[in-house]
């Protein structure tokens, strides 16, 4: 299993560097909502799911211009958890405030 990509081939932010991103969009995702925050940031991480999942298979075997293959696969796997951390987050600080 290759974890880099080869030399010349381009270059992927980390899945964690954009997952970040991914669980601060989510606790915005439960602050907007009207009532039942973790419901709406859980839906939001099954849209993710869903999105990457599909992506993945699009670009599965297109060659080295989309990356090594454990990148999409874990884009799939932290999306739910990343949308429970951030409706986690933001519900914690809801409760003490």
């Amino acid at each position: 299993m290759k974890l880099r990509p080869s030399p010349g081939a381009p270059r992927h932010p980390l899945p964690a560097s954009g997952e970040r991103a991914g669980v601060r969009g989510r606790a915005l995702a439960a602050w907007l909502a009207p009532s039942r925050p973790m419901a709406h940031a859980l839906a939001l991480g099954i849209v993710g799911v869903v999105l990457s999942t599909v992506a993945t298979i699009m670009t599965w075997n297109r060659g080295p211009a989309f990356g090594p293959h454990w990148y999409p696969i874990a884009l799939i796997l932290v999306s739910m958890p990343c949308a429970w951390i951030g409706a986690a987050l933001f519900t914690s600080r809801r409760a003490r405030a």
